[in-house]
C-alpha cells in the first residue's frame, strides 16, 4: 500500500494518491468533495420539496411532528373542551337562576292581590277646621250641639264654630270661656238651659270632662265679670248675644266628679223606674175599677 493513504477510511485506500504533493493536500481535496455532495443533496431536497418551503410548505404530520408534540396538542385540545363546558354550565346557571327568580318573587309579587290599607280605628281629633286650630269639641246634649272649640275668635272661626275667648286649656284649673254666635246649630238654643245640665267637653287626647251648670245670667256686652279666673277651680264660661244684640247670655258651669256624674245618672234611672211603676200601678188600679 502507497504512502499517503487515508488509514480511517478503507475506501481511500483503493485511490491513488501519486498524483497529489501531500497527504493534507489529499484531505482537504476529500472534504472538499464531500462538503460539494452535501449540498447537492440539501438542493435535491428543496427542490423536491422534501422539507418544503416558506411559499409552499406541506401539511405537518404525525410522522413529522413525533410522539412529543401529538400529546401536547391532545392536552390542550381537551383544556378547550373543558373551558367550553364550564362556560356554557356557567350560563344554564345564570338562565335557571333567572327562571327561578322572576317565577318565585317577580311572577309572585304580580299575581299577588295588593293588600288592603291597615285602617286604624283609633279616633283622633282632627287638627284643624275651618283654617283654624282645633282644641277640643263641646257637646250638650240636651240641646243637640256638637262643635268643634277653636283656637281664634276671627269672623272665620266665629262662622264655623265655637271660639276660645280667654282662658287656660281646656278641663284644666281656671275659667275658661268660649263664645258663639246665635245660630242655630252654635248657641242659638243657650237659653233653653237649666242649672243642674250636663256639658261636656272633649280635649285632643280624647279626655271627656263633664261640667254642671251652676248659673245663668244676662249682662251688658262691656260687663267683663264672667272672665274673672279663679285658679282652684274648673270652670267653663259659655257667652252668645241675646235677641236684638243689646244683651248677652251667660252660662256658668264647673266641672263635676266623676262619681257625682255616676250618681246622678243612678239617680235618673232610679226616677224613671218610679214612674214607670206609678204608671203601671194606676193602669191596674183603672183596669181593677172598669171590671167592678
Amino acid at each position: 500500500m502507497a504512502r499517503g493513504k487515508h488509514a480511517g477510511n478503507p475506501e481511500d485506500s483503493f485511490e491513488d494518491t501519486s498524483s497529489y504533493r501531500s497527504r493534507r493536500e489529499y484531505r482537504d481535496v476529500q472534504t472538499s468533495t464531500k462538503l460539494e455532495e452535501k449540498n447537492d443533496n440539501i438542493a435535491d431536497n428543496v427542490e423536491n420539496n422534501t422539507y418544503g418551503t416558506f411559499n409552499n410548505r406541506e401539511p405537518l404530520n404525525a410522522n413529522m411532528l413525533g410522539d412529543d408534540f401529538l400529546s401536547f396538542e391532545d392536552e390542550e385540545s381537551t383544556l378547550n373542551y373543558k373551558k367550553i363546558f364550564i362556560v356554557v354550565g356557567i350560563i344554564a346557571v345564570l338562565i335557571i337562576a333567572g327562571f327561578l327568580v322572576y317565577k318565585f318573587v317577580f311572577a309572585k309579587e304580580e299575581t299577588q292581590e295588593p293588600a288592603e290599607p291597615v285602617v286604624s280605628n283609633e279616633a283622633k281629633m282632627i287638627e284643624t277646621f275651618a283654617g283654624c286650630k282645633v282644641l277640643g269639641k263641646i257637646v250638650i246634649d240636651d240641646i243637640k250641639i256638637e262643635q268643634y272649640i277653636l283656637d281664634s275668635t276671627s269672623d272665620n272661626a266665629l262662622e264655623n264654630g265655637v271660639g276660645k275667648l280667654y282662658g287656660g286649656s281646656l278641663n284644666n284649673y281656671g275659667n275658661l270661656c268660649l263664645i258663639g254666635h246665635n245660630y242655630e246649630d252654635i248657641f242659638e238654643k243657650l237659653s233653653e238651659l237649666e242649672v243642674g245640665d250636663k256639658i261636656k267637653l272633649v280635649d285632643r287626647e280624647l279626655e271627656e270632662t263633664t261640667y254642671k251648670i251652676n248659673n245663668i245670667f244676662s249682662i251688658e256686652p262691656d260687663n267683663l265679670e264672667c272672665l274673672l279666673q279663679d285658679e282652684t277651680k274648673v270652670e267653663l264660661t259659655l257667652i252668645t248675644c241675646e235677641t236684638g244684640a243689646a244683651t248677652r247670655l251667660v252660662v256658668k258651669a264647673e266641672e263635676v266628679d266623676e262619681n257625682d256624674v255616676d250618681i246622678d245618672e243612678n239617680a235618673n234611672t232610679v226616677d224613671s223606674n218610679t214612674v214607670d211603676s206609678n204608671t203601671v200601678n194606676e193602669s191596674a188600679e183603672n183596669t181593677s175599677k172598669e171590671n167592678v
